[in-house]
C-alpha cells in the first residue's frame, strides 16, 4: 500500500505539477493578448488624435476660403455699383457738357473723321 500510495501520491504531484507547468505556460499568452489590447487601444488613441486635428485643420482651412469668397463677393458687388455708376446716364451728359460734345441725330447723316498727321505723338 504504501508503494501504491507513493505512485499514486507521486502520479497526483506529478499531474499538479503539469497543471502548474501548464498553466505558467498559459501566463503569457494571457499577457501577449494584454499587450496586444494596450498596442490597439494605444494606436486607437492616436488614430483619433490625428483625425481631430486633421479636422480641426481643415475646417480652418474651409473657414479661410470661406472669408476669401465674402471678400471677392463684397468686391464684385462695390465693383458692379462702381460699373452702375459710370455707366449711368447723368454722368454721361456730364462729360458731354465738359467736353463740349454734341448729340447724334437722325437727321445728321454726315459723319466727319478726324485725320492726324504722324508727327504727332499720343499720350
Amino acid at each position: 500500500m504504501n508503494t501504491q500510495a507513493i505512485h499514486i501520491h507521486s502520479e497526483g504531484l506529478f499531474l499538479r505539477e503539469r497543471e502548474i507547468i501548464s498553466r505558467k505556460q498559459a501566463l503569457p499568452k494571457k499577457q501577449f493578448s494584454t499587450r496586444w489590447a494596450f498596442a490597439l487601444l494605444l494606436l486607437s488613441v492616436v488614430a483619433y488624435l490625428y483625425a481631430t486635428n486633421h479636422n480641426a485643420v481643415q475646417g480652418f482651412a474651409v473657414r479661410g476660403a470661406e472669408q476669401s469668397l465674402a471678400a471677392a463677393q463684397d468686391e464684385n458687388q462695390q465693383l458692379r455699383i462702381e460699373e452702375a455708376q459710370l455707366r449711368s446716364l447723368g454722368r454721361i451728359m456730364d462729360a458731354k457738357n465738359r467736353f463740349g460734345l454734341v448729340e447724334a441725330t437722325p437727321e445728321s447723316k454726315t459723319v466727319s473723321f478726324v485725320t492726324l498727321n504722324e508727327s504727332l505723338a499720343l499720350r
